[in-house]
């Protein structure tokens, strides 16, 4: 009986390891989606042309992706797109990928959407 409760002890605070890990990873990734946009945000007056764009670092610094390498999340990087949803406002969506966990890892993403208008964020 007393290997059982060490066993079930040890098991449960694995698990507690891993779920806090994950739950790391998500708030990097989402504070990482938060700073893209926020970045967007500040072109305030600035045309946004709509499209795919691989290197959200073109609109500012996104000190949450460098913060990747130390934290587990592997192959860390962000994309973003920018739609027309209604003239002059317009749709931006951030994602976030990355693996995490041992021999490759599993791939994990978050996504973020806003409404930006020409004068920022569409309230």
């Amino acid at each position: 009986m007393t290997s059982f409760v060490l066993l079930a002890t040890i098991s449960l605070l694995i698990n507690a390891a891993g779920a806090a890990d994950a739950a790391k990873q998500n708030t990097i990734a989402y504070n990482a989606a938060r700073q893209v946009v926020e970045n967007v945000r500040n072109y305030r007056g600035a045309p946004l042309a709509p499209g795919e764009y691989t290197d959200v670092r073109a609109f500012g610094a996104v000190p949450q992706l460098d913060a990747t390498a130390t934290s587990g999340m592997k192959d860390a990087r962000a994309t973003m797109s920018i739609r027309m949803y209604r003239n002059p406002v317009k749709l931006v969506t951030v994602e976030v990928r990355w693996r995490s966990g041992e021999r490759g890892g599993v791939q994990r993403s978050r996504t973020l959407s806003t409404l930006i208008s020409p004068n920022g964020v569409a309230m």
